[in-house]
């Protein structure tokens, strides 16, 4: 487990410097700026499409190619340069189709009733278009990182992206604006493949090379033959990773698709860059610990689910108390801190105090998602251990269905709120379902959520008093800085303090040693 926290880390770096590059854009040009609507608008498309195929495209090969690594790197070699020919012909496809609905999804969007903007977010879009391409690069890449159980350079693969973007804002934007600033998105897309490329073509070159001297070696008798027994696992092999599609991309696909319809409500209601922001802030919070934790886990628990089903269970209740433990305490620090992150993170330049109070409001709502978000993840994963992908698939269209009929009913009650609100809703429900259909709601379970809670109560007491200490520095940036690390450090150590007197006698967080 010592690797996934080193991931974590590193990750959750990459992931905060991504807000960053986020918070720079969004003070230079304004929050609610319409030319930046439509570049968030132009971005967040083509990322939630191929995000649908990017999960599948991770819950396929990892397991399927790491197999193959230890039984046969023959066979390993051929079926990566199978699903690596597949995987690009989608892309051109999806690229292809995406350059003729444009002009239909900027209409469904707030930027139909402006000719000019319209007719920006077009063009915005099918530019944005050209990191499809990369996005399917990079999870083929990542995936074959992971079957050699290499993690670090694929958790640090967006730096080089955001530092692109950082760069030309700094120094380029007030010349070329948000034109360039959608162009320096998509180089900066291009450089995680360019950089993910050289370490994944060294290895798929020693396995090629394996196939050379496996070939020269063998017998010249009946080569036809031999040929055709090689083969046939590779395509057993095939065949079962496209029977794992279909559940795969209906899983992915409603949650992408809850995506785009609250993309297109939050053009609606002009809060599509701060919601895209918070959204993503939350996200660091829980993906980065639940997909280090799941990308090192994942074969370990396909294993164990064939050979021992009882370490299989045991090694999923770890999982999930980490989580747990991890971002119950999260969720409590958005609701309450909410304005010192924001102070920190976006309240700068254009950002004016409306947009601040609304950013606040939103992020408190969101947090309550981070638990039940990572859960839901983990136990998708410990599904597709169990080379099960109907039942996520099945859960994901619940929460889809529930967030889009409780956006559309309930909109003129909660506004603005509306869509964090049925967010947090629906993936509670969600991990629910997740948790009583794999049979974990247990006595441990309850007791386990009681000391969390408990634990989250003082800390939430720490964290309510200490920001009546504000801080007066030299510098703007320094009063912020103290007025949010202060208080969240000291909340931390007391709550951490609490959970080890807790599990003091039976401390079931063993998963995090070595």
């Amino acid at each position: 487990m010592k690797i996934a926290l080193i991931v974590s880390i590193i990750t959750l770096a990459s992931r905060l410097l991504s807000l960053v590059s986020v918070q720079i854009y969004m003070a230079f040009f304004g929050p609610q700026l319409l030319a930046l609507e439509v570049y968030t608008f132009a971005l967040n498309v083509p990322n939630i499409v191929f995000n649908i195929l990017g999960t599948s495209i991770t819950a396929i090969v990892v397991p399927i190619y790491a197999g193959l690594l230890k039984t046969d790197k023959i066979e390993a070699g051929i079926f990566i340069k199978r699903m690596f020919l597949i995987i690009i012909g989608v892309v051109l496809f999806l690229m292809l189709i995406g350059f003729f609905l444009a002009p239909l999804l900027v209409r469904v969007s707030y930027f139909s009733g402006y000719y000019y903007y319209e007719q920006f977010a077009v063009f915005a879009l099918r530019v944005m278009l050209l990191s499809i391409f990369f996005y399917g690069i990079n999870y083929l890449f990542q995936g074959i990182l992971h079957s050699h159980n290499k993690f670090l350079l694929a958790a640090m693969v967006t730096i080089p992206t955001s530092l692109f973007i950082i760069i030309y804002t700094v120094g380029f934007s007030s010349e070329f604006g948000v034109y360039g600033l959608i162009y320096a998105t998509v180089i900066g897309l291009s450089l995680q493949g360019l950089i993910l490329a050289l370490p994944v073509a060294h290895r798929l070159l020693n396995i090629s090379q394996i196939k050379f001297y496996h070939l020269k070696n063998q017998k010249l008798a009946k080569p036809v033959k031999k040929q055709r027994l090689a083969a046939k696992p590779v395509d057993e092999h095939m065949v079962k990773a496209l029977q794992m599609v279909a559940p795969l991309l209906i899983s992915a696909s409603s949650f992408q698709i809850m995506s785009i319809f609250n993309t297109t409500m939050a053009s609606h209601l002009n809060i599509v860059t701060i919601q895209g922001f918070v959204m993503n802030l939350v996200l660091v919070a829980s993906l980065s610990v639940i997909y280090s934790i799941t990308s090192v886990y994942l074969p370990k628990l396909s294993v164990q689910w064939e050979e021992d089903k009882e370490k299989y269970r045991q090694t999923l209740e770890k999982i999930i108390l980490a989580v747990l433990i991890f971002m119950i305490p999260a969720s409590a620090a958005f609701f309450i801190l909410g304005d010192e992150i924001v102070s920190l993170l976006v309240h700068w330049g254009n950002f004016d105090e409306d947009s601040a109070a609304l950013t606040t409001t939103l992020l408190g709502i969101f947090g309550f998602a981070a638990a039940p978000l990572g859960l839901k993840e983990v136990l998708d994963r410990a599904y597709y251990a169990q080379k099960n992908s109907k039942i996520p698939s099945i859960v994901g269209f619940l929460i889809m269905a529930i967030s889009l009929l409780f956006t559309i009913l309930t909109v003129n009650i909660f506004g603005v709120y509306t869509i964090a609100i049925a967010y947090v809703t629906s993936f509670s429900i969600g991990a629910i379902c997740l948790f009583v259909s794999l049979k974990l709601m247990n006595l441990k379970f309850f007791i386990n959520l009681l000391k969390i809670l408990f634990a989250t109560f003082l800390m939430a007491l720490v964290l309510h008093a200490i920001p009546i200490l504000y801080f007066t520095t030299i510098g703007v940036f320094l009063n912020r800085l103290l007025s949010l690390v202060i208080p969240s450090a000291l909340g931390a150590i007391t709550y951490f303090a609490v959970i080890y007197f807790l599990y003091r006698k039976d401390f079931n967080l063993s998963i995090f040693r070595k």
